[in-house]
């Protein structure tokens, strides 16, 4: 196996925002393995791809639209952190904006470049 590089790991944090923009809850869950972990908030964390996928499709059925709006991204050799605003069009019509910090880390033992 190869070493993911930083870049990589960048660009599946964006590929994976894209997804969320499009409020596709599978799309977001592909960028997980099946005993990744992932916290949102203050919500209990949630582990497996099965239940991040879950969760995905019950926080996107409340919004209408979002739209994440990177400001800096941080880099480490196996983190990429990225500070932005997310806006979240609620169904009712009701507009919201949230400071965001959104980590990424991959597991380079686990993942296969071809």
């Amino acid at each position: 196996m190869a070493a993911v590089s930083n870049e990589q790991t960048r660009q599946c944090m964006f590929d994976m925002l894209k997804a969320c923009d499009r409020l596709d809850a599978d799309g977001v869950a592909s960028y997980f393995s099946q005993d990744a972990y992932f916290s949102f908030g203050e919500l209990p964390v949630l582990d497996g791809k099965s239940k991040i996928a879950e969760s995905m499709r019950v926080m996107f059925s409340n919004y209408s639209k979002v739209n994440h709006s990177i400001h800096e991204v941080i880099s480490a050799p196996d983190h990429v952190v990225a500070l932005a605003t997310v806006y979240y069009t609620m169904k009712n019509g009701v507009d919201i904006a949230v400071k965001a910090c959104l980590v990424t880390q991959s597991r380079q033992r686990q993942v296969e470049i071809p």
